[in-house]
C-alpha cells in the first residue's frame, strides 16, 4: 500500500483558516461579554492557540499515515499560523478601525491605565510617564496592531512547534533519506 502524501501547504492554509475561525469566534464572545481585556481570558487565547497548534500537527500527521519529520511539525505549523496571522490581521484592523473605533480607545485607555500603573510603581515622574505614553500612542494604530497580530502568530507558532514537534515527530521507519 503507497503511502499518500498531502501537500503541506494546502493542509497547512486549510488547518490554518479552521484555527482562525475557534480563535475570532473567542475574541467576538470575549468583545460581546466585555471581557476582552481581561487577562485571564487572554492566558485562555494562549491556551486555546497552543492546542490548536498541537491539532494541527497531529492532523497532519494522521493525514501523512503516521509519519511526521520534525521538520514538517514545525513547517505545517509555520504555514498555518501565517493564515492564523493574515487572518487575524484583517479581523484586527476591522475591529478597531471600523467596527468598533470606540473598543480602540477603551482599548488605548486600557494600556495607559497598564503603563502608567506599572512606570508609578518604578517611581518615574509624571512627565516621564507622560512622554512614555505619546511614545506608545505612536505605535498602537489600529494597522499597527494588525500587523503585530500577524507577526505574534508566526513568532508564537514558530516557538511552540519547535518544542511540540520534538514529542510528536515520528520519522519513517525505512533508512531512506528525505
Amino acid at each position: 500500500m503507497e503511502q499518500k502524501s498531502t501537500s503541506i501547504w494546502k493542509s497547512g492554509l486549510m488547518l490554518g483558516v479552521y484555527l482562525s475561525i475557534v480563535i475570532i469566534l473567542y475574541s467576538v464572545i470575549l468583545y460581546v461579554s466585555g471581557l476582552g481585556f481581561n487577562q485571564v481570558a487572554g492566558y485562555v487565547s494562549i491556551a486555546i492557540l497552543i492546542i490548536g497548534i498541537v491539532l494541527i500537527q497531529l492532523n497532519y500527521k494522521k493525514q501523512q499515515g503516521g509519519i511526521l519529520t520534525y521538520g514538517q511539525g514545525v513547517g505545517i505549523v509555520v504555514i498555518a499560523m501565517l493564515a492564523v496571522g493574515v487572518i487575524s490581521m484583517i479581523y484586527t484592523y476591522l475591529l478597531y478601525a471600523i467596527i468598533d473605533p470606540d473598543y480602540y480607545q477603551q482599548y488605548l485607555l486600557f494600556v495607559d491605565e497598564q503603563t502608567t500603573s506599572k512606570l508609578l510603581e518604578r517611581g518615574m515622574s509624571e512627565d516621564q510617564i507622560q512622554a512614555t505614553r505619546d511614545i506608545q500612542r505612536r505605535f498602537q494604530t489600529p494597522a499597527i496592531l494588525a500587523g503585530g497580530a500577524l507577526l505574534n502568530s508566526v513568532i508564537i507558532g514558530l516557538i511552540v512547534s519547535l518544542i511540540s514537534s520534538i514529542f510528536i515527530k515520528k520519522n519513517p521507519t525505512d533508512e531512506v533519506p528525505e
